[in-house]
């Protein structure tokens, strides 16, 4: 779960600074293979960057997957997981922390922008 909400936030972000429209990125997606359930459900937030606030938002999911984490760690190496994590933790600690998971679109691209300018 954690890394389909990051993979589709990455890939909203890669097609706009591409000069492609979100919009048009949603809709190759449904209905194929790549979509999912998640997709079809904050899709179009994401694509039309219109986020609510709401009570626990990025900063409780990340809370959880802090947890979860953790946890799996005493198991083994989660590479995937691990880096998930990372972006969560980072993303609850800014601007959009209280804000739909569907917000982290904003995230990604402002560390893209932030790294890009470094």
């Amino acid at each position: 779960m954690n890394s389909n909400h990051g993979s589709a936030a990455e890939a909203f972000v890669l097609a706009e600074r591409s000069g492609v429209d979100s919009r048009k990125l949603l809709q190759a997606l449904s209905g194929r293979p790549a979509s999912s359930v998640m997709l079809q459900i904050r899709g179009k937030i994401m694509a039309d960057h219109e986020y609510e606030e709401k009570i626990g938002g990025i900063r409780l999911f990340s809370g959880l997957l802090s947890k979860i984490a953790q946890r799996a760690s005493e198991q083994g190496d989660f590479r995937l997981l691990n880096t998930a994590n990372d972006e969560y933790q980072e993303a609850a600690a800014g601007e959009y922390r209280d804000y739909d998971i569907a917000a982290l679109v904003e995230h990604i691209s402002d560390r893209v922008e932030r790294e890009k300018k470094a």
